[in-house]
This record gives structure tokens, C-alpha cells and sequence, in this order.
């Protein structure tokens, strides 16, 4: 029998994971009101809760299966709808850390899945690809779960998803950064995606954790130490100076350019 509530075994639960599970529990609950129940295939849940890594910054991450496109277009009203409601009670309500755990409501059509090609969303969300990758990481919180095999699901390889990544920070993050559309937490998050590629690309077995894929590098120079040393700062973005920022980025830059090798 499937276990839906997976962190019902979690022991010593934190404030901001007690607050992330009732925002969970708020997000399923509208977006099984808001699609036809047989049009529902799966509801995962993704990312840093399910790693238990959250921080103050963290969101809740969650990806809605459907068997049909059209109704991905309501998944992303359900968000915008939620964020409103939260924005309100944030104004009612003196439970900080409730209020600050953003659900984010995104899916996929099955088909995109299969094919590997997208049909909406095309710049803010993962490529299919890469969510059936990490397909075993993720926690199931309704419906059926999927199989990578009999299911018929697209996959790549380690070294087109770091080609990926490198495009993608080459192209969108880095660029945003500057434009300031992205913080320098949110290019530290995607570091972490970008190390585990760079890792499996070299053919070597990586945990899907990021204090623990930190931990698996020796090399004390890597990225890597500086970005999980980042992220287990209370606000990186206020306590980094301007300078300190450029100096990582450099380093970012010249690391990317070393991965580069390991994609031909």
C-alpha cells in the first residue's frame, strides 16, 4: 500500500518543516479541487523538503502528472491563486515562518514525459528529461507512481544534462544575475544541479543531498564547498558584500569552462 504522508516517520521536525507540510497538504488539497480527479496521473513532491534541507528561503515543490496539456494552465492559476491567499494571511497573522513557505504548483503532461519535449511552460520548468532522472528521489503524494521503464520515459545522459546546465547558466542564470531578475542564492541553489551532473558525468556515484555531495568532493577549491557554505547562511544575499559575490561568480565562470570537457 502506498504511503502518501512520508513524513509521518520524520523525527524532530522543525518549525519551518511543520509549517512546509501544512502548506503541502493546502496546495494538494486545492489542486485535487481543481482538475478532474481522473485526470490526475501523480502529485509529487520535490527538492530541498523532501531532502529535509529547507532554510527561510526554501519553497515547497511540487509537480502535478496529467494526462492531458490543457490542464497545466490551471496548475500555474492554483499557484498564483494560493500566493495571493498567503500574502493575505501574511497581513492577519503573526506566524512568520508559516507565511514565508511558498508552494510552488508546476507539472506535466504524461506525454511530455515520453517524448521528452515540452509543451508549456518552456522557460520555467525543468526539462522533462531531467525530472524522470531524479524520478526516484521524489516522494509521491497521490496517485500513481511512476516507472521510469514500463512507462516508456525519455532519459539522457549524464553528459547532455551538464550541457544543459552549462548552457542554462551560461545563458539565463548568469545573464539574470546581472540584470539582477536572480539573486545570488538562487544561482547557489542551481550549482548544486549543475556539480551532481558535472560528478555523474565523470562517472561517479553522487548522493542526492547536497551537505552529503559536498562532502563526497575532496577537492577544497571546488565550487561546491563555497556554495554549501552559501547556502547554510542565513540570508546570503545580505551577508555576502557585492564584491564577494563577483569573486564567486569569477570562479563560477572559469569552473563552468572546465565542465565543458567533460561533454564531448
Amino acid at each position: 500500500m502506498l504511503q502518501y504522508n512520508f513524513w509521518k516517520s520524520w523525527k524532530r521536525k522543525t518549525q519551518i518543516e511543520e509549517a512546509a507540510i501544512d502548506s503541502l497538504k493546502v496546495a494538494k488539497k486545492a489542486i485535487l479541487s481543481s482538475i478532474p480527479p481522473d485526470e490526475i496521473v501523480s502529485i509529487y513532491v520535490k527538492g530541498s523538503f523532501i531532502r529535509r534541507e529547507m532554510n527561510q528561503q526554501s519553497d515547497v515543490d511540487t509537480v502535478t502528472i496529467v494526462k492531458h496539456a490543457k490542464y497545466l494552465d490551471n496548475l500555474r492559476r492554483i499557484e498564483k491563486e494560493e500566493e495571493k491567499k498567503q500574502k493575505l494571511n501574511k497581513k492577519k497573522s503573526n506566524k512568520l515562518i508559516l507565511n514565508k513557505i511558498k508552494t510552488e504548483i508546476r507539472g506535466y503532461a504524461f506525454s511530455e514525459l515520453k517524448t521528452g519535449r515540452r509543451v508549456k511552460n518552456k522557460v520555467t520548468l525543468t526539462p522533462p528529461p531531467r525530472f524522470v532522472k531524479h524520478l526516484p528521489h521524489y516522494k509521491l503524494i497521490y496517485g500513481k507512481d511512476l516507472n521510469l521503464i514500463s512507462d516508456g520515459f525519455l532519459r539522457r545522459t549524464d553528459a547532455h544534462d551538464l550541457k544543459g546546465m552549462i548552457w542554462a547558466f551560461e545563458n539565463i542564470f548568469l545573464p539574470g544575475y546581472v540584470r539582477g531578475e536572480f539573486l545570488f542564492s538562487q544561482i547557489i541553489k542551481q550549482i548544486f544541479w549543475l556539480v551532481e551532473f558535472e560528478q555523474k558525468a565523470k562517472d561517479k556515484s553522487v548522493p542526492h543531498n547536497w551537505k552529503l555531495l559536498a562532502k563526497s568532493i575532496s577537492d577544497n577549491d571546488h565550487v561546491v564547498k563555497d556554495a554549501i557554505k552559501f547556502r547554510l547562511m542565513k540570508n546570503c544575499d545580505k551577508e555576502l558584500t557585492v564584491v564577494e559575490q563577483k569573486k564567486f561568480i569569477k570562479k563560477l565562470k572559469k569552473y563552468l569552462k572546465e565542465c565543458n570537457k567533460f561533454i564531448k
